[in-house]
């Protein structure tokens, strides 16, 4: 085993251990030898490191100690043996635990951000870029006027123009025609009030006609 005399806190044991060593002869036990080595002081015992490790430690009266870790495979006999001087087998002495460090905290999470101007104004150019050549229709939201009329909007239509006076009912008979290019020969314009546009109309005509003013 490798000593290190320049400790000085391991001087005494270092030196008793000499003494023990200079006891050792070939037929000597380990037996012998831990018989032996209250005689100078010294002691062991087996803990556990701080490392989770689990550790021979020799010790000193005067204070000094050595300390192996031991391997869990390998006999604690020649662990002491070693220790002690008695086997040639070196094995790594234990050391202070290393601080731990604290684990890092957990990152805070960040919450997404609205995109800024220049992520808008890229988004609108790729958007310009992926429909160049194609006609977007803009969105609409008005019923088609060519939409036929059901049954109950051709009975509204036709009660509204029942509810003109004669003089307004004359008067929107010319303007239907002339709107919707009803035959001369038609001698009712009713029959051809068929689609939403004609409804719209009716609806127009009897609100001007009562003095208000169509949307």
């Amino acid at each position: 085993m490798t000593t290190d005399p320049t400790v000085p806190a391991r001087a005494g044991l270092y030196a008793a251990l000499a003494d023990l060593q200079a006891k050792y002869t070939a037929t000597t036990t380990l037996a012998d030898a831990l018989a032996l080595m209250p005689v100078y002081g010294l002691s062991w015992f087996v803990k556990d490191s701080a490392r989770s490790d689990v550790e021979l430690r020799l010790c000193h009266s005067s204070g000094g100690d050595l300390a192996v870790l031991i391997d869990s495979e390998a006999p604690l006999k020649l662990y002491l043996e070693s220790l002690i001087g008695l086997r040639s087998v070196v094995f790594p002495l234990a050391s202070k635990p290393a601080p731990v460090a604290p684990p890092a905290p957990e990152p805070e999470p960040v919450a997404p951000s609205a995109p800024g101007p220049d992520a808008i104004e890229a988004a609108a150019e790729s958007l310009a870029a992926a429909t160049a050549g194609q006609v977007i229709p803009e969105p609409t939201t008005e019923p088609d006027p060519e939409t036929p009329l059901t049954d109950e909007q051709k009975a509204s239509a036709v009660e509204m123009v029942k509810q003109m006076t004669t003089e307004g009912r004359k008067a929107f008979t010319i303007a239907f025609r002339d709107a919707f290019n009803v035959p001369r020969e038609a001698r009712a314009v009713a029959p051809y009030i068929l689609q939403l546009k004609h409804l719209h109309f009716v609806d127009r005509f009897t609100v001007e006609a009562a003095g208000g003013v169509s949307p």
